[in-house]
């Protein structure tokens, strides 16, 4: 990612990575792990982080979300006290039978964790929560010091497919909010301080 920032000359300040499902999985694996990397990122339909170590296990995360805590998974990974804060937003359909919602609620509190929202024990820390209800489906905002962290939409009717996509293309449905639109407008509003990302990037 750093050649491709210093090969192309993009803005180290503005880093963002998105993905759906497996790659949703990735993206989440990979912004845990490298803060200093990623500004924020974007799920769609993917599964809660560091529960699956098999492939079977896998499958139970898909199909039911993880049976261990998901606050306890995040802090067994990452030292949540010395974490810069990774901002998220998760898109998920209600009706997704590959990999259930539950999976967007874990990951919700997995995210609120990694940025100080809530407290080991799931207690809010600071910030305040809003949800809306939408013909869409529902939407919950957390914000903290005037900034929202964490996005999460639980999109009413659909499946395993990226709301508000090409009908054409494996995956993808109409239905619902565009989801490019609303990820980029969640990632617009998330830079990195000028400081950091020289640091990140210039060796």
């Amino acid at each position: 990612m750093k050649a491709a920032v210093v090969e192309h000359d993009l803005d180290p300040e503005r880093v963002y990575l998105a993905g759906m499902s497996a790659g949703a999985g990735l993206a989440t694996m990979l912004a845990v792990n490298h803060p200093q990397v990623f500004v924020a990122v974007g799920l769609h339909s993917g599964p809660v982080f560091g529960e699956a170590q098999s492939a079977i296990g896998a499958m139970d995360v898909m199909r039911h979300g993880a049976r261990t805590d998901p606050i306890t998974l995040i802090d067994a990974a990452v030292d949540v006290r010395n974490y810069p804060g990774m901002p998220a937003i998760i898109v998920h359909g209600e009706l997704d039978s590959v990999v259930s919602a539950t999976n967007a609620e874990q990951l919700t509190r997995q995210f609120l964790r990694l940025n100080s929202f809530i407290d080991a024990a799931g207690n809010r820390r600071a910030g305040e929560a809003r949800e809306e209800t939408h013909p869409d489906g529902v939407v919950s905002d957390y914000i903290k010091n005037g900034r929202r962290v964490v996005k999460t939409s639980i999109v009413r009717g659909l499946g395993h497919s990226w709301a508000g996509g090409d009908d054409t293309v494996a995956f993808h449905l109409s239905k619902g909010p565009d989801s490019s639109a609303v990820m980029w407008e969640f990632f617009k509003h998330q830079r990195r301080p000028a400081e950091a990302a020289r640091d990140a990037y210039v060796a």
